[in-house]
């Protein structure tokens, strides 16, 4: 069952834990645009357009997609730390797979005991970037285009980070369900 409202949940790695992928977008960054980023933190969001009631939302988040030992979970709220001053946002384009999205909204049916829907997806997935130093927007355009994403398949935000996302995928279509019988019995012409 869908909702209206749009739940996310956002993993980081803990303090002593090392940002593997944070460090390597530094290290790219450096070496193939010139960009001194500063430190960079990862993190993964989850978007859920479903209606969880009461506990089951920190449920999902805790017990099937953090791990304790390396994530801090935010739950409807988003890591915002003004030693940071820049960010990227990167999502998948309206009608783009996202594997990692399909995967979480099968675990949600797993944790619910409800059948999978192969016909809707509601949880997209995306990942951000936080830099320490203060980036344009062109630069910040620039690192997401070249380094971590890609225009024809991904969606960008980027800037000063105000602690919010906006952006779903979600692919709105309109769809004429009205049947014609055509006879095929006919002549080329009347059938072109």
């Amino acid at each position: 069952m869908q909702s209206n409202s749009i739940n996310h949940i956002q993993l980081l790695f803990k303090p002593n834990v090392i940002d593997v992928a944070g460090q390597r977008v530094r290290e790219s960054a450096q070496k193939y645009l010139d960009l001194n980023t500063g430190r960079v933190k990862s993190g993964k969001i989850f978007s859920v357009i479903y209606d969880l009631k009461g506990d089951r939302l920190g449920q999902f988040a805790n017990e099937s997609l953090r791990d304790p030992i390396i994530h801090d979970v935010y739950i409807n709220t988003l890591f915002n730390d003004p030693a940071y001053q820049s960010y990227i946002l990167i999502s998948k384009l309206p009608g783009v797979t996202d594997d990692e999205g399909v995967s979480a909204q099968k675990a949600l049916c797993d944790l619910l005991n409800i059948p999978f829907d192969f016909s809707a997806q509601w949880i997209f997935t995306q990942e951000i970037f936080y830099f320490e130093r203060k980036l344009s927007d062109g630069q910040l355009a620039k690192l997401g285009e070249e380094l971590l994403g890609n225009p024809l398949i991904n969606h960008f935000e980027y800037g000063a980070f105000d602690g919010r996302i906006n952006y779903i995928p979600t692919v709105h279509i309109e769809s004429d369900t009205t049947v014609k019988t055509i006879d095929i019995f006919v002549n080329e012409a009347e059938l072109e």
